[in-house]
């Protein structure tokens, strides 16, 4: 019987980017087919609507992930603030703090 070798950190990331990026809709996807973001607006420059399920991700298509243990909500309005925590060890309950 082969064993089966499990694929590499790095090609797994790429899988899991790639199933991310086929995943979004076209019109999500276009956003990165817009031009680079924070350089000077060409007027002639090509914003899509939509890229379909054929256009290749590109290199700075980056997968974030994130691990949330805790939340915290500040409101300013009002006298005195508000200040809310929840977190994951306390099953997500809302906790009540000093602003």
């Amino acid at each position: 019987m082969r064993s089966r070798r499990s694929q590499s950190p790095a090609a797994e990331l790429l899988k899991q980017r790639q199933q991310h990026w086929q995943n979004l809709t076209p019109s999500a996807r276009a956003l990165w087919g817009w031009p680079e973001p924070g350089i000077p607006l060409e007027l002639e420059a090509a914003f899509p609507q939509e890229l379909d399920d054929t256009t290749p991700m590109p290199s700075h298509f980056e997968l974030l992930s994130f691990e949330v243990h805790q939340v915290e909500l500040l409101e300013l309005g009002g006298q005195p603030h508000q200040r809310r925590r929840w977190c994951a060890s306390g099953s997500w309950s809302e906790e009540l703090l000093n602003p």
